[in-house]
């Protein structure tokens, strides 16, 4: 049990929907395990349409796929038409009549969730509007329609672009849309801002439907593998298997290789039509619980030779259990001993399993040998001894044995420069310490024992003032120590940083996104050091924050060393504190309150060594939020825009915050007595949205209102009937052209109207 010293700290700051902030994409809590899904592109192409993406919806839910963990339907290019007078982006009325929100709302009806692709451009790759000026608003747009899933791809540059600032503007904009989105990055390669942004990057360029892609992908996806983890994944691309350019042999061997490094799991094929075989193996269940596995530890390649490679992911977060993958890269069968030591376990005895026949092979020693199929793969589960733990005192990295070590060119040099020569920083020479070459992952078992790691980095003098790299250390997935760039000849830097409780310790070195040449990084005397046998608690998580509201939500500071922590809760401030919830990520949802109750809350950090004492209390009381405001209009007039609005029942008042379309909301004028405002700054491309406040917290925001009435409206026939679509707004009709006219009940963005042989007038309200 935590021990709880009791701070009370009085918290009355409501939660918004919308951030004004910078929010970046690992704030978002989303795709804590890789994504998985279906997306249209690899078979269809751009040419997909509306009755298309319904099958493929139908298909995962009832062919076994959902129940074995997809849940995207993502709609790739080609799906926009144009965008409207106000730049509202419109689905293409010849492909998708009916709009993406009521192919949304068909997807979660069946369970599913709906992905739609964009380009940080000024057009997508199709050639079809693209999301450069318009961020914000297409956020909004896709949130008003109930999509989850964003790609976004790299196509149609307008000259001096930084997809860098594009892509953590969309993030942002995500972020402040008001509903959760994954979002997917997708510029065709690595950059190590990339973490930063998106739940997932492409590390590569588009695959292809041969198995010479495959080959390429994986390779191309596994140096930076030590930036994968949960919320934020290293993406190959989608899968090719089903399609006819992969034997079936192949195609499982992508499926499991792509499972083992840890990718989003994101199919291609044509779910309608299938073979068994082809269904077999993207819901074998042993291979997505790799894919899945919660730890979040991308696989690499270990050892091997130039004909069977060896991969190797652990899975959980005792060291003692590895995935791995015996990769044949030629057509023939191919015989391969796998050792255990090269994959991170001591010698001795250890459990195997083919994951693939789903048997269980039995227990060997120090190694084992088969054969694998040509082009193909053999999938295992080895379960033996976990990497020795550091004892007391100052332990050298190089006495301990790695859990997984790579390096981009060569192999770790222990005790010496990537180039052979001893370990030189600044003239200064020593006799310990680890030579890598970028991009390189070096990770430990440190059982929560230690309690500083040390050590002198820096570009090794042998390669004069050439080499430029990143040196990064993780704690249990957090960073905790990040260099900035660091180029030859240039003065080495000290790392001392606290790991206490910490259990996974990892070292990364990226190429500072300039390539490897010259990139001979040093990790010079690198130690840690145990004061204490007995395995020890994660410190203590910081900077609680409760939010008003019903729910109240929580939100605090990743702390290293935690794998997850307690939630406490009281109605007192003195307690007692009753534990009401294991948290994996930094905040949580309490939804289990009562309106008008003061809540006390305090939270601790759990890892390898047990749980912390918990954090300073926040205090906050329990309110429902006021209903979101409905009915705004903005009419134009003299120069200024006059919002008009329904009054929502219990507000005290009202706040308007203003945006364009390549900006995020403002806040434009708080503590609205009436349901009316006139904002005398108008200028042309704004939009506007209301909310409402009760006093205790803030509602929603309204959906945005332009100032504007030029709305687009698709009218097509369809046998008897007249079909209308219109991207926001609310559908009147009338008798007569001037009036007066009613909203259709039940109007979706789509209506059908029967051929009556009467006139019929129509027009959509902007609200």
């Amino acid at each position: 049990m935590a021990r709880f010293n009791f701070s009370i700290l009085a918290v009355s700051a409501a939660f918004f929907l919308f951030s004004f902030s910078n929010a970046r994409g690992l704030t978002n809590s989303l795709a804590l395990t890789p994504p998985m899904g279906w997306n249209s592109y690899n078979y269809f192409g751009d040419g997909v349409d509306e009755a298309t993406v319904k099958s493929m919806a139908d298909a995962m839910a009832t062919n076994g796929m959902k129940a074995a963990g997809y849940q995207f339907i993502n709609i790739d290019d080609g799906w926009q038409s144009n965008r409207d007078a106000n730049g509202v982006i419109l689905a293409d009325p010849g492909t998708f009549p009916d709009g993406i929100k009521a192919v949304a709302d068909y997807v979660h009806a069946r369970g599913l969730k709906l992905g739609v692709y964009s380009d940080h451009g000024l057009e997508t790759c199709a050639g079809k509007p693209g999301s450069y000026g318009y961020e914000y608003l297409d956020a909004l747009t896709y949130a008003a329609w109930g999509v989850d899933y964003l790609k976004y791809d790299n196509c149609g540059l307008p000259p001096g672009d930084s997809t860098n600032a594009d892509d953590a503007k969309m993030a942002s904009a995500l972020m402040a849309s008001g509903r959760p989105i994954v979002f997917g990055l997708c510029d065709w390669s690595f950059d190590s801002w990339m973490p930063d942004d998106g739940n997932s990057w492409r590390t590569t360029s588009d695959i292809q439907d041969t198995f010479s892609s495959l080959v390429n992908n994986l390779t191309d996806d596994s140096p930076m593998a030590y930036f994968a983890g949960p919320g934020h994944w290293n993406d190959p691309d989608m899968l090719e298997t089903g399609n006819s350019g992969l034997s079936a042999v192949q195609g499982q061997a992508e499926f499991s290789l792509w499972c083992l490094v840890a990718a989003p799991l994101i199919t291609g094929n044509d779910l309608t039509n299938m073979s068994a075989q082809t269904l077999d193996v993207l819901t074998n269940s042993e291979l997505i619980a790799v894919d899945q596995d919660p730890a979040g530890e991308q696989g690499i390649k270990m050892a091997g030779t130039s004909i069977v490679q060896i991969w190797a992911k652990p899975l959980g977060t005792d060291f003692n259990t590895k995935a791995v993958a015996l990769f044949n890269q030629v057509s023939f069968p191919s015989s391969v001993t796998l050792n255990w030591t090269n994959i991170g376990l001591q010698a001795g005895s250890a459990t195997v399993r083919d994951l693939l026949a789903h048997a269980d092979l039995g227990t060997f020693t120090n190694s084992f040998s088969t054969n694998v199929p040509g082009y193909g793969v053999v999938m295992l589960k080895v379960v033996g001894a976990a990497p020795a733990l550091p004892v007391l005192g100052t332990n050298y990295l190089t006495s301990l044995q790695p859990a997984y070590d790579y390096t981009g060119a060569g192999t770790m040099e222990p005790d010496q420069s990537i180039g052979g020569n001893p370990i030189t920083l600044n003239g200064v020479v020593y006799t310990n310490g680890i030579g890598v070459n970028s991009f390189s992952g070096l990770e430990y078992n440190l059982g929560a024992l230690a309690s500083r790691f040390q050590s002198d980095i820096g570009v090794d003098d042998e390669v004069g003032t050439n080499g430029t790299v990143v040196f990064q250390v993780f704690a249990d997935g957090l960073k905790i120590y990040d260099s900035g760039l660091m180029r030859g000849g240039s003065p080495h830097q000290t790392i001392d940083v606290d790991v206490t409780g910490v259990n996974r310790l990892t070292l990364g070195v990226n190429d500072a996104d300039d390539g490897i040449t010259n990139d001979h990084a040093d990790w010079a005397g690198a130690m840690v050091i145990v004061s204490n046998t007995a395995p020890a608690p994660p410190p203590v998580p910081s900077g609680l924050v409760a939010g008003a509201g019903q729910p109240i939500l929580l939100t605090w500071t990743a702390t290293p060393g935690a794998t997850s922590y307690n939630v406490y809760r009281s109605t007192s401030g003195s307690g007692p504190f009753t534990n009401i919830a294991a948290a994996f990520w930094p905040n949580y949802q309490d939804s289990n309150v009562t309106d008008a109750v003061t809540y006390y809350y305090a939270v601790s950090s759990v890892g390898k060594g047990g749980e912390s004492a918990v954090s300073p209390t926040a205090s906050v009381t329990a309110c429902l939020p006021p209903a979101v405001p409905s009915g705004l209009t903005v009419t134009l007039s003299g120069g200024q825009a006059i919002l008009d609005w329904n009054a929502v029942p219990c507000a005290a008042s009202y706040t308007v915050v203003r945006a364009t379309a390549g900006t995020p909301y403002t806040l434009v004028a708080s503590g609205l007595a009436t349901t009316s405002y006139t904002d005398s700054n108008w200028a042309p491309g704004y939009y506007y949205a209301v909310a409402a406040d009760n006093g205790c917290t803030q509602s929603a925001y309204s959906f945005y209102a332009f100032g504007s009435t030029n709305v687009t409206v698709g009218i097509r026939q369809a046998g008897a009937s007249v079909i209308l679509t219109w991207p926001i707004g609310t559908l009147q009709s009338a008798a007569q052209v001037n009036g007066p006219y009613t909203n259709v009940t039940g109007a979706a963005p789509f209506y059908t109207n029967p051929v009556s042989g009467s006139a019929q007038f129509y027009r959509v309200r902007v609200q």
